[in-house]
């Protein structure tokens, strides 16, 4: 997936030349969690380009950075427009920073129109490499990154607080290697990825009132996703659904490793024109 960065004093630009052929499902859609994956690759050069001081002084520290939530939002070009040689551009810039945290808004839209195919707001938290805590940044840092705001801050989700009706659908895995990423646990795009499969297999058990047919016909509109603690290979993983009992179009989910809470995710998918 060749790729050319340019930015400007506060934004990074990224034109992908065409799409992997593996980010589109089994009916060719472009796939949720691709898209992800590819608003991973548009926020990496932020850090290099706009924020060169806040990341000397991470390095210098040995801290890294974890995504803590996600706000993501799928247009309809995603799935009318979107082939594997469809050129895309990606945008990244920087909502806020505080303490702790900052947030970045990509975007991904069709090179030569201009629309958008998918909008992601991203809580990042800076974090200890060896304690995996939180670590705030130096006052300075913060002064120099505020003059690269550009945007409106973004509300992300807080836990789901409601219990999983005795009804919900649960789905296991087992992490694979391949799941884990550079620091050493699953990416948040694989989160994106065990709860669509999960609902995937809920349509067809006919868990859901409404989603009872193969999950790719009904398209993606938004996901929230809160990550709370870490999973690593090998960790056996249970993933709870259940639907709004008002709103079927729309899925909760609970991820837990060790009766323990890891993720928590809402997805709400297009059911009144299945792949638009």
């Amino acid at each position: 997936m060749a790729s050319d960065v340019t930015h400007t004093d506060k934004q990074t630009n990224i034109l992908f030349h065409k799409v992997p052929y593996d980010y589109f499902d089994s009916r060719g859609l472009f796939s949720v969690w691709s898209m992800s994956l590819m608003c991973q690759e548009v926020r990496g050069p932020l850090y290099k380009v706009l924020l060169p001081d806040v990341r000397e002084e991470m390095q210098r520290r040995g801290s890294t950075v974890f995504v803590k939530t996600q706000e993501i939002t799928v247009y309809p070009p995603a799935y009318r427009k979107v082939t594997p040689q469809t050129p895309l551009t990606g945008t990244a810039s920087l909502l806020h920073i505080g303490k702790t945290s900052y947030g970045v808004m990509q975007e991904l839209r069709l090179h030569r129109s201009g629309e958008i195919v998918c909008r992601t707001a991203t809580l990042m938290v800076q974090t200890d490499r060896t304690t995996r805590r939180p670590r705030q940044f130096s006052e300075d840092r913060i002064k120099s990154a505020q003059a690269k705001v550009y945007g409106v801050k973004t509300n992300f989700m807080g836990p789901i607080m409601d219990i999983p009706p005795p009804s919900s659908y649960v789905h296991r895995i087992v992490v694979a290697h391949s799941d884990i990423d550079r620091n050493r646990h699953v990416n948040q795009s694989n989160y994106v990825r065990f709860c669509l499969d999960c609902a995937a297999c809920g349509a067809m058990d006919q868990a859901y009132t409404t989603l009872r047919k193969d999950i790719s016909l009904y398209p993606v509109r938004t996901i929230s996703i809160l990550y709370m603690r870490e999973a690593v290979a090998r960790d056996q993983l249970e993933i709870i659904s259940w639907e709004d009992q008002l709103k079927p179009y729309i899925l909760y989910f609970i991820v837990r490793k060790d009766k323990e809470d890891i993720c928590h995710a809402i997805i709400t998918f297009n059911i009144d024109n299945p792949r638009l």
